[in-house]
């Protein structure tokens, strides 16, 4: 079945898949670039594995005991997580409350930025 380019606009016509001849390798190549940043990632699997863990369940509660449920940037009391300082490290150091902050949600994004950035 011959069907319109998926790309807006794109006056060229899709016999397989959704998008024309002139589209459909540059939708292939950027699939593949996908893949490949995605292979490059760290194990998000592993860290996720962290979060997971009972100790976590009871770390994440010292932290908010800690600053009795507010963030500890802007003092927010609205959708405080535990952030850790300095990232999950796939140690027992993740399970340590004096390595983790209280940050509202609007902190948290910011303080990840900042780390991964190295400030």
């Amino acid at each position: 079945m011959v069907r319109p380019c998926a790309v807006p606009r794109c006056p060229g016509y899709a016999e397989i898949g959704a998008f024309c001849t002139d589209h459909g390798a540059f939708h292939d190549a950027r699939r593949r670039a996908a893949e490949r940043a995605r292979n490059q990632r760290p194990n998000r699997r592993a860290a996720r594995a962290v979060y997971d863990d009972v100790r976590w369940a009871a770390c994440r509660a010292a932290v908010l005991a800690r600053t009795d449920g507010a963030c500890e940037l802007c003092g927010s009391t609205l959708n405080v997580q535990a952030h850790h300082v300095f990232g999950v490290t796939g140690s027992d150091d993740d399970f340590d409350p004096e390595l983790c902050a209280a940050l509202c949600g609007v902190c948290h994004p910011d303080a990840d930025r900042r780390r991964r950035a190295g400030r």
